[in-house]
C-alpha cells in the first residue's frame, strides 16, 4: 500500500509545500513502471496521472514562494526592467533582447507604448511633457520613474554579461541604493552643473569662484550642444567646476547602461525630481518643438531643446557621484557587440 500512502500524504496542504515530499513522490513516480508488488503497480495509471499534475502545481507554487522570499530579502522586487518604443525589434538588436531573456537569470519586463499605463502608478502620473520626447528621452525617463517607485534593474537593449542573481543578493544590505560597472574613463561621464549643485561638497568648490547653487559659469569651453538657438543653456552646461570634479572621481561611478536600484531611495528621488523640474523648464518649448526622430538628438536638430544625457546621465552621473558612499561598482561591464540593427534603428530608444 505505498502508493496510497504517498499519495494521501501528497495530498496534504502541509506535505505539497515541502520539497522533501516532491522530491520523494517524483521518485516514486519516475519509477514506478519496473516497479511492482505482488503483481500490482505501486501507481495505477490514474493515480500516476494525478501525482505527476500535483507535483508540476507544487513545484510551481514552491518557485513562487521562493521568489517572494527573495523580493523579502533585498526589500523589492528581483526583476530587469527594459523600454522599447516604435517597430518591432529586428536583427542584432531582437538578439541581444533574447540574450538578455535568457542570461540574467531574473524576469525582464519590457515597457512598451502598448503596456505602459499598465505601469503607470495613479497618485504618480508620468510628466506631461513625455508624449513629446524621443524615443530615447522616454527610456531615460521611464528609467529614474520605474526604478524610484518599483526599484529593480535596468538595461538598455544591449548585449548582458551574464547572470545578475549575485548582484542582486547584495541588497540584503539595506545602505546598498546602486550597483553597476565603474565608469572606466572621463570621457564616459555625463553630467550637468546644474544636477551637481544638489550636493553641499560643490558649493564649497564654487565659494572661491563667487559662484552659488543659481550662478555659476563654465571653467572650460562647452560644446555646441551645451547652446539651444544660439544661447548657452544652463540645463546643458558641462563644463563647470563641479562637473570637473565628477569627471575626475570617474571610478566611483555607476555606468548608465546597466545597473539595479533599490526604490524610494534619496538617489532615485532626486533624479525623478531633477527630470521633472528639467521637463517643467522645457515643457513649453517641448511642445512647440517635439522630437523630429526616435534617435533624436545629439545637436538639437529641429529646435529640439533636450540634449542627448539630459534625462539620464547628466543627472545619473552627479547624484551617484554625491551619494557614493552606498553605491557599488562590482558589476561587470558588458561585452563590447554589436546591438544595432537598420531594420528597427530608426525607432529604437539605444
Amino acid at each position: 500500500r505505498l502508493g496510497d500512502w504517498a499519495m494521501a500524504v501528497f495530498s496534504s496542504r502541509a506535505a505539497r509545500m515541502s520539497s522533501l515530499a516532491l522530491l520523494f513522490c517524483a521518485c516514486l513516480v519516475q519509477t514506478q513502471e519496473p516497479k511492482q508488488s505482488s503483481g500490482r503497480m505501486l501507481f495505477p495509471p490514474h493515480k500516476a496521472s494525478l501525482l505527476k499534475r500535483w507535483l508540476v502545481e507544487g513545484a510551481a507554487r514552491n518557485r513562487r514562494v521562493r521568489g517572494r522570499a527573495q523580493a523579502a530579502d533585498v526589500g523589492f522586487r528581483r526583476r530587469i526592467w527594459a523600454a522599447w518604443f516604435g517597430h518591432p525589434m529586428a536583427g542584432s538588436r531582437k538578439a541581444v533582447f533574447q540574450a538578455l531573456n535568457r542570461s540574467t537569470g531574473v524576469p525582464v519586463t519590457l515597457v512598451t507604448q502598448a503596456n505602459l499605463q499598465s505601469f503607470v502608478l495613479p497618485d504618480h502620473p508620468l510628466h506631461p511633457a513625455f508624449e513629446h520626447l524621443s524615443a530615447v528621452h522616454k527610456s531615460d525617463y521611464l528609467a529614474a520613474y520605474l526604478l524610484h517607485h518599483y526599484g529593480g534593474g535596468w538595461h538598455d537593449i544591449k548585449r548582458p554579461h551574464g547572470s545578475w542573481r549575485g548582484h542582486f543578493d547584495k541588497f540584503q544590505n539595506d545602505s546598498l541604493w546602486l550597483l553597476g560597472p565603474r565608469e572606466v574613463q572621463p570621457g564616459h561621464v555625463a553630467c550637468n552643473d546644474m544636477v551637481a549643485s544638489l550636493d553641499a561638497a560643490c558649493l564649497e568648490l564654487r565659494k572661491p569662484l563667487n559662484e552659488s547653487a543659481d550662478y555659476f559659469m563654465p571653467i572650460a569651453d562647452e560644446p555646441p550642444t551645451s547652446y539651444v538657438n544660439g544661447q548657452l543653456d544652463p540645463w546643458l552646461v558641462s563644463k563647470g567646476v563641479c562637473c570637473e570634479r565628477i569627471r575626475r572621481d570617474h571610478s566611483v561611478l555607476v555606468g548608465v547602461q546597466a545597473f539595479i536600484a533599490r526604490p524610494g531611495t534619496p538617489f532615485t528621488e532626486e533624479w525623478l525630481t531633477t527630470n521633472h523640474r528639467r521637463l517643467d523648464a522645457k515643457l513649453e518649448a517641448l511642445k512647440k518643438y517635439p522630437a523630429p526622430f526616435p534617435r533624436c538628438c545629439f545637436n538639437h536638430e529641429s529646435g529640439y531643446p533636450l540634449g542627448w544625457n539630459d534625462l539620464k546621465g547628466g543627472a545619473f552621473h552627479p547624484l551617484c557621484h554625491k551619494h557614493r558612499a552606498h553605491v557599488d561598482t562590482s558589476m561587470p561591464r558588458n561585452p563590447a557587440m554589436p546591438y544595432r540593427d537598420p531594420r528597427s534603428e530608426d525607432s529604437t530608444e539605444r
